[in-house]
């Protein structure tokens, strides 16, 4: 038998739910293919921030590269963490590391399941800053690097080169390997549709979907109305990071009194693994998922469970599109009320055909994913 593989995991996880989940699903990849155990030393990647001011915080200096070098395997992701509009970055991205603190990194290097979609504007420069990156890590015999199913390769390829694009295999978000035995919380109504809304993705002002949040909370509160008056499910509002709580808020602003206060719950706000398997819980034992953060919708088709997108950010319709199921989300960018309305009703109408039909298209991916991770594993020599 052999010893426990120690793993340090470079990523977020706390402050948003769906990281948890991506990591929580990540480990069922890694029980696959290491039976004998793993040992996962956690690094919290947003300490590292140039924004974050409190005592713990830390950098990609020497110190990282021997921390690193104590593990068996360097793990980073998932998250967006090839977003290269960083300023200040001598990447271009959140990680902030130079070659000379790569070169002295000898453990094997697992970047997976990462998003490469910028949500800001780039700054003069960081385009070349990332090349030069994604250089230095295609070059290396101990880095692998993956990209998630949320459009980075498009990204990529438009922004960086066809070249980048076509060397970097992508698989699925790892939250795809996600479940929850969990129970939802007590308090829940005994029929609901779980709803995820969000603030800052409705706000952003990258690719190509633009949102007039007038036209957005009009149509989501009339979507909301025609779905309290004309059937008997209830609303269960999810909260992802702290600034859904506001969104929620302005959604049901204007809202019917009664409505909202016998027809309507909100989840709360818990983060972290414990967090996470319990909000999540919340989705698989809803009748119909409608959300818009990208891992509501990942969790949905994970957990199968139903679910229509709400497209505010390229991400989420890019990977309904990479899995066939374009037919499973609204574009916020127009009036949607009616779409989703009739979306809603074809989901209850063919609940088992959807999740038969998601279920199939995801297994396909799953399996292909695999694959991958066992050819990953195999190049780093730790199989």
């Amino acid at each position: 038998m052999r010893p426990p593989l120690k793993i340090l995991h470079l990523s977020s996880f706390v402050g948003n739910i769906g990281d948890n989940a991506s990591h929580i699903g990540f480990h069922t990849i890694l029980s696959r293919f290491f039976p004998d155990g793993y040992q996962i030393t956690q690094l919290e990647v947003r300490k590292s921030y140039g924004i974050y001011t409190l005592q713990d915080r830390w950098c990609f200096d020497d110190r990282f590269a021997a921390l690193a070098n104590q593990h068996d395997l360097l793990v980073i992701g998932g998250g967006v963490f090839l977003n290269f509009w960083i300023k200040n970055s001598v990447t271009g991205t959140t990680l902030d590391i130079s070659a000379d603190v790569w070169a002295k990194i000898k453990t094997p290097i697992l970047i997976t399941s990462v998003g490469c979609v910028p949500n800001s504007e780039i700054p003069d420069g960081n385009v070349d800053k990332f090349r030069n990156f994604l250089d230095l890590l295609l070059a290396s015999r101990n880095t692998v690097l993956a990209v998630r199913n949320d459009g980075s390769k498009g990204v990529l390829a438009e922004y960086v080169g066809k070249s980048y694009a076509d060397r970097l295999p992508e698989v699925l978000d790892s939250a795809f390997f996600f479940n929850t035995s969990e129970n939802p919380y007590h308090a829940l109504p005994r029929k609901y549709i779980a709803v995820n809304v969000t603030l800052d993705q409705i706000r952003a002002r990258w690719g190509t979907i633009q949102v007039d949040e007038e036209i957005y909370y009009d149509e989501l509160q009339k979507v909301m109305t025609h779905l309290l008056t004309n059937t008997d499910f209830d609303l269960v509002f999810v909260p992802h990071i702290y600034t859904d709580h506001l969104a929620i808020a302005r959604a049901l602003s204007g809202m019917n009194d009664f409505h909202v206060r016998s027809r309507i719950q909100i989840a709360p706000y818990a983060q972290g693994d414990a967090g996470c398997k319990l909000l999540f819980s919340v989705y698989k034992a809803s009748g119909l998922v409608v959300g818009t953060r990208f891992h509501s919708n990942v969790c949905s088709l994970a957990m199968d469970v139903p679910g229509i997108g709400l497209v505010a950010l390229d991400t989420v319709k890019n990977m309904y599109d990479g899995l066939h199921l374009s037919d499973r989300y609204v574009r916020l960018d127009r009036r949607f009320g009616d779409d989703l309305i009739a979306k809603i009703r074809a989901a209850f109408e063919n609940r088992t055909d959807l999740i038969q039909t998601s279920k199939r298209e995801c297994d396909v991916k799953r399996a292909q994913t695999i694959d991958m991770y066992d050819r990953f594993f195999s190049q780093l020599g730790l199989r």
